[in-house]
């Protein structure tokens, strides 16, 4: 990722990862929990680029490249990608091939059974 239009520097974010990360995931968490991106998250930079020398019609210029977001953009972006795609393989996985899965449904199943003894005494 190359420098996005809030001036940040990806080498900037990797570098300072671990001085970042936890801020940046509340205002990620924060963003997703609102559903509401700053203002500031929304602008990209479109720049036409043409196919041929003297473009006339639309149909001659390339498509707009969408990498040219502020970086905390891109990042979130990317960061909600990696999780949703995470959550739906685990979703689409059966059960026998995901011990973790089967886990939690064992745990969830004797937690409502403990409840529902509690509330019975």
């Amino acid at each position: 990722m190359a420098t996005g239009l809030d001036g940040i520097p990806a080498w900037f974010l990797r570098l300072g990862a671990p001085i970042f990360a936890a801020p940046l995931a509340k205002l990620f968490n924060q963003t997703i929990m609102e559903g509401t991106v700053p203002q500031q998250w929304k602008t990209a930079a479109i720049t036409p680029i043409p196919k041929v020398p003297r473009p006339t019609k639309p149909s001659e210029f390339r498509p707009p490249d969408l990498d040219r977001h502020p970086m905390l953009s891109q990042l979130l972006i990317c960061t909600h990608a990696q999780q949703a795609t995470a959550y739906l393989n685990m979703l689409m996985t059966p059960t026998w091939l995901c011990p973790q899965r089967t886990q939690a449904r064992d745990a969830k199943k004797s937690s409502k059974s403990a409840s529902g003894q509690l509330r019975i005494i």
